[in-house]
């Protein structure tokens, strides 16, 4: 399914629903947009003019509040400004994957080892320089464990993580912040904060979250050699 062209996605969904679909979720209407333009305007005005819904917002609560993601004005600048210059490069990405990927004995055959055995350790080595991560991977889980499905984060306002949850993630972050090595994404995050700056900790698992997730585009061929 990752081999669906975007405007082909776009226009069938077009055709048949029409520019804008209202949908109503537990009566609470959202907007689809099924026109490509219109949601490159819509990502190119947040998040001054738009800001991130009611729904994000929730489902971020104590596990990474007040990251690049549901931030704007002058905040949202600022951590993007941090997320991207602590942003690896594209070869030093794919050098990373190859290296993990070439040390395998055998390839994984479903999403949980391809995880265990490939994205998770890629999120390791990129974003921590090698240091454990598995509270950042726990507290990930547990946020699924506590939704249950997403619909208990709109309906029933439940915290994605419990206090205590939040309390061990903050101080497992708080702790690789301190000893990442300089070359990591947290390292560099480290050598960019302004003196009196709140450590932007939050960060951190929304870096590790897409990497430690993903299913790789065309993971039965050498897929590092031209994914940017």
């Amino acid at each position: 399914w990752v081999h669906v062209p975007e405007q082909e996605l776009f226009s069938d969904l077009r055709a048949r629903y029409g520019r804008v679909v209202v949908v109503r979720v537990w009566g609470t209407p959202l907007l689809l947009l099924t026109d490509g333009d219109d949601v490159r305007q819509m990502l190119d005005d947040s998040p001054s003019k738009l800001h991130a819904g009611e729904l994000k917002l929730r489902f971020f609560r104590g596990l990474m509040e007040g990251n690049v993601g549901v931030s704007h004005g002058p905040h949202w600048r600022r951590r993007r400004e941090l997320t991207e210059r602590c942003m690896p490069s594209a070869e030093t990405l794919k050098s990373a994957v190859r290296g993990i990927v070439d040390s395998l004995d055998a390839m994984p055959c479903d999403a949980s080892e391809l995880r265990e055995r490939v994205t998770q350790p890629l999120a390791c080595r990129v974003v921590a320089g090698g240091h454990d991560l598995s509270a950042v991977f726990r507290a990930l889980q547990q946020t699924t464990d506590n939704l249950g499905s997403w619909w208990q984060c709109l309906v029933l306002d439940r915290r994605t993580l419990e206090p205590e949850q939040t309390a061990a993630l903050d101080a497992a972050l708080a702790k690789l912040y301190r000893e990442a090595p300089a070359d990591s994404m947290v390292g560099r995050l480290r050598a960019l904060q302004r003196r009196g700056e709140e450590p932007a900790l939050s960060e951190i698992p929304h870096w590790i979250f897409p990497l430690s997730s993903v299913c790789f585009v065309g993971y039965a061929t050498p897929f590092y050699s031209d994914v940017d």
